[in-house]
């Protein structure tokens, strides 16, 4: 296991200079870009992530990702002919601010980097085996179909966070959990706390602000903990007001990759407002039409930014910005467009994350009863008072300690800040992540816009990091300590208890049978080799048991692990109606005949249904972890695996 990590991390590390720093290198250096020594690597990373992305993209579309690895020897042979090792220095000025940097790196990562495959089992977490499964097929192929409905194409879902690590992973031979779980988590916290810390350095010259920031986007908490002392220990710290806090942002690849892209557009916004240096004109596109792959949330608020931008630049007669429009669209179009866009639009409905929070997490202020009362009898000023209160339960308890420093704003020396182009251009960005998914729902996954929540506390971090910058200013050095200790224990309780949750506590734990047996499909066939697997014999009394069995009893942990397609397996991501349907009719047919009472006729049937329904869907393997003893005298099927309850045929 030891040789395998440091295996997995030395290639890591190549992998990293290969395909993202040094190409970000010589595109910074080639643009001649104005940037101190720390923004310079950090900007220059983050640059080089999206730059590789979109060329693999684009390179996948034409047929030719093969040759992505000669173009990228060729950059980095080049690269590496125009490093100045002489001139390579560490700024010994924020050498402190470094290493807590790369310390706060660190414990951002724990939920994620404490999971390993230890070779006799793995832990997963929430949508990692989605993740697994996705980051496989697109390893085997591209466009990606369903990885969990083989043959049928996977539309629509802003993928590139899996894309990112599969395109890596088909370059390097690193294994898929070292890559998601330790490698990327860590690379998606370093830019993630580094970027912010450039972007707000950049933006307010101080360093207290900078750090202020970072940890307050890393582990701002919610007031959640107040409702342990009125007995509501049942509800969660993270979520109990219905926004996600920070610390666990990580766990979500998605939203954590795509905030890292957003940092990196805004901090190409404030290089060009700052300097005027046209050059970054071509580089802004690269994170703001490439941002909504990641997370349509994400691209959103950075579209709202270019619109704003285009605005502001319009007034000042200054028309470069054409320029970035035309050229993110062009990205935006090409990635998300083609792939995602036309799959839905927003509904109207006003304050229904904070009406679903009070139903679901509050159900003594009996809203809708209250609610119904008060329309039913006129009431209108009480409904008002009714619904202020509501929304101010939402809004204070899911900002925290993090709505002092908003309060204080106005009384700190930095305020200017917030009046500049720039800053005016955070506020109005603040706003939109807040009012969009409080006024709107979508018209498909409807709850799920209220990720857009999560951006909206990432500008929040930022602009209240500038209020507390205040309280540092107080004469007396004792109330300053004592406010900095209040605050942060008004802050810790979610990160500890989301991290004795998530790290300590032994679940999502893949062990014994299911993962040897997944552990032997990696190391058969291809990727392309389909399995079926045949559910419990308890659960195929009837189709719609099957179905049941299927949305919500079985594990989707099979094409995460095995590195197969599946014939049929549970997906958060939506199949064709019609094709669930057969497949699942396939499935209880099969299964009916795999349990039913043994006999002479029943063989034959089995082997003439597998002869002509198996085989025409391209089905290679059949998995089960139930007595399937009739698969053992059918002629057309192997039996080549079987461990505890698990067995494995292969159709030939």
């Amino acid at each position: 296991m030891i040789v395998e990590l440091l295996f997995n991390f030395f290639l890591s590390v190549i992998s990293f200079f290969f395909c993202f720093y040094l190409p970000g290198n010589i595109i910074s250096k080639k643009l001649h870009l104005n940037l101190e020594n720390l923004e310079f690597h950090v900007f220059s990373s983050g640059l080089g992530m999206v730059f590789f992305v979109l060329l693999a993209f684009v390179f996948d579309l034409l047929k030719i990702f093969y040759l992505v690895i000669p173009l990228f020897i060729l950059i980095n042979i080049y690269s590496l002919k125009n490093l100045d090792f002489k001139k390579i220095k560490v700024d010994f000025k924020i050498n402190k601010n470094v290493l807590l940097l790369l310390t706060l790196s660190i414990v951002f990562t724990l939920p994620m980097i404490t999971r390993f495959d230890n070779g006799s089992s793995i832990r997963l977490i929430i949508d990692a085996p989605w993740h697994f499964s996705l980051i496989n097929e697109l390893v085997a192929n591209f466009p990606p179909n369903h990885p969990n409905m083989a043959g049928v194409a996977m539309n629509p879902y802003h993928f590139f966070a899996d894309y990112l690590i599969a395109k890596v992973m088909q370059i390097f031979p690193i294994g898929l959990p070292f890559s998601y779980f330790q490698y990327f988590s860590f690379l998606t916290s370093f830019l993630w706390v580094f970027g912010t810390f450039i972007l707000v350095k950049r933006w307010t010259k101080n360093n207290l602000i900078s750090i202020a920031s970072v940890m307050l986007s890393l582990f701002g908490g919610s007031f959640a903990f107040v409702l342990l002392f009125f007995g509501e220990s049942s509800l969660s710290l993270n979520s109990a007001f219905g926004i996600l806090q920070p610390d666990l942002s990580l766990i979500n690849p998605p939203f954590a990759m795509s905030l890292v892209i957003l940092i990196f557009g805004l901090f190409s916004v404030l290089y060009y407002l700052q300097t005027r240096d046209k050059k970054m004109l071509f580089l802004l596109p690269l994170f703001f039409g490439i941002a909504a792959m990641f997370k349509v949330y994400s691209g959103m608020i950075l579209f709202f930014i270019l619109f704003l931008f285009a605005i502001t630049r319009s007034i000042k007669k200054d028309f470069s910005f054409i320029i970035p429009v035309f050229l993110t669209s062009l990205i935006f179009y090409i990635t998300y467009w083609s792939f995602v866009g036309k799959s839905g639009f927003l509904m109207f409905a006003p304050l229904w994350a904070p009406h679903d929070v009070v139903r679901s997490n509050f159900p003594g202020l009996i809203y809708q009863h209250r609610f119904e009362k008060y329309m039913k009898d006129f009431e209108f000023t009480k409904l008002f008072i009714f619904e202020t209160f509501i929304f101010a339960i939402y809004f204070i308890g899911n900002l925290g300690t993090r709505l002092l420093g908003l309060a204080l704003v106005p009384f700190s020396k930095h305020r200017k800040v917030l009046f500049s182009e720039f800053g005016i251009l955070i506020i109005l960005a603040t706003l939109f992540s807040f009012f969009v998914p409080l006024l709107f729902m979508q018209s498909i996954k409807p709850y799920e816009i209220v990720q857009m929540f999560n951006y909206f506390l990432f500008f929040v971090a930022i602009i209240s990091s500038i209020g507390f910058m205040r309280l540092l200013q107080l004469k007396s050095k004792k109330l300053v300590y004592f406010i900095i200790i209040i605050i942060t224990l008004l802050t810790i309780p979610t990160l500890v208890d989301d991290y004795y949750r998530i790290i300590f506590k032994q679940f999502d734990v893949i062990s014994g049978s299911r993962y040897y047996s997944y552990k032997y499909l990696r190391g058969i066939g291809d990727y392309s080799f389909v399995v079926m697997e045949i559910p419990a014999k308890a659960m195929i009394s009837t189709t719609s048991a099957i179905f049941n069995n299927f949305t919500n009893g079985m594990d989707i942990d099979l094409p995460a692990l095995a590195n197969k397609s599946t014939f049929l397996t549970n997906s958060p991501i939506g199949f064709p109606e019609k094709e669930l349907k057969k497949r699942l009719d396939i499935i209880y047919q099969f299964s009916t005949y795999v349990y039913a009472t043994p006999s002479a006729s029943l063989s034959n049937k089995i082997e003439n249904y597998v002869i002509s329904t198996i085989r025409k869907n391209n089905i290679k393997y059949i998995y089960t972890s139930d007595n399937a003893q009739n698969l053992d005298k059918v002629q057309n099927l192997k039996r080549i695996y079987n461990h505890g309850t698990v067995k494995i045929y292969e159709v030939i």
